[in-house]
């Protein structure tokens, strides 16, 4: 009878949490033929996924002219652009506001879209190529 009642409080505690926990926004739509790559495969292999649709995950920042998603947030803050890929986000596509995926900003994010060496941002950094268009941004961690 005990463990009857343990398992009952058990599952009771344990659903209490997934109805707590609030669900995190995904912007935009799955492409299931994307490619998985990491940040790094695309900095040093630009070329082999120039025009594919690719899902990496980095650290994510949106600003005026300055739309990036980097290798880590050490890159990100310090602006070592060497280490990051620009984006090419258009909020409306995605089904959201500028503000909202503002609130992303320094935090860990998948990003999809199609990975273009020539695209380099509004300021034609030192990046090796953007995802133009962005399709999909989901977080990838719960707020701090």
């Amino acid at each position: 009878m005990w463990a009857n009642w343990r398992i009952s409080i058990a599952g009771f505690l344990a659903s209490a949490l997934v109805v707590a926990q609030p669900a995190r926004p995904d912007y935009g739509s799955i492409n299931d033929e994307a490619l998985i790559v990491s940040i790094i495969s695309l900095i040093a292999n630009g070329p082999a996924y120039d025009g594919k649709a690719v899902r990496v995950v980095g650290a994510f920042r949106i600003e005026f002219e300055g739309d990036a998603l980097c290798l880590d947030g050490e890159s990100l803050r310090h602006r070592v652009h060497a280490n990051c890929i620009s984006l090419g986000v258009d909020p409306r596509a995605l089904g959201t506001t500028r503000e909202a995926l503002a609130s992303l900003n320094e935090r860990y994010v998948l990003v999809e879209g199609t990975f273009r060496v020539e695209e380099k941002g509004h300021i034609s950094v030192n990046v090796a190529g953007g995802l133009d268009p962005v399709s999909r941004v989901f977080p990838r961690e719960d707020p701090p």
